[in-house]
């Protein structure tokens, strides 16, 4: 444990130490003193990490419910245009790369909304 003395007080006839109480001697005080620790069992620990865990996991449950909607209205309104450009192949094909990487992005969103709801419903 490390004291710090704020300032010499000549008229207490000694020094007063940072963080004590005022009056107290510093004879009296016990340098060994320390407030209780919090508990840092392994089990409440664990616990806690468990319930980050479950915050963090509904949080991004939030994300996703909030993500999935756009990708599927990005995909519609991709198809919408695909078929507005009727015979400008390279336009087509263009908006059809878009639309499948949108595709592929909305599956791996449904994959993780799925994962992430199984593991909440059990706890």
């Amino acid at each position: 444990m490390q004291i710090i003395i704020n300032q010499w007080d000549s008229e207490a006839g000694g020094a007063t130490i940072a963080g004590a109480t005022p009056g107290i001697p510093f004879s009296k005080i016990d340098p060994c003193a320390h407030p209780e620790p919090e508990d840092l069992s392994p089990r409440s620990t664990r616990d806690r990490r468990e319930a980050n865990r479950a915050k963090k996991a509904e949080r991004r449950l939030r994300e996703l419910e909030e993500a999935i909607p756009v990708r599927e209205a990005e995909i519609r309104r991709l198809e919408e245009e695909m078929a507005r450009q009727g015979s400008d192949y390279s336009r087509v094909m263009e908006l059809h790369g878009r639309k499948s990487s949108t595709e592929e992005e909305l599956e791996r969103l449904y994959q993780e909304w799925a994962r992430l709801s199984e593991g909440s419903s059990r706890t």
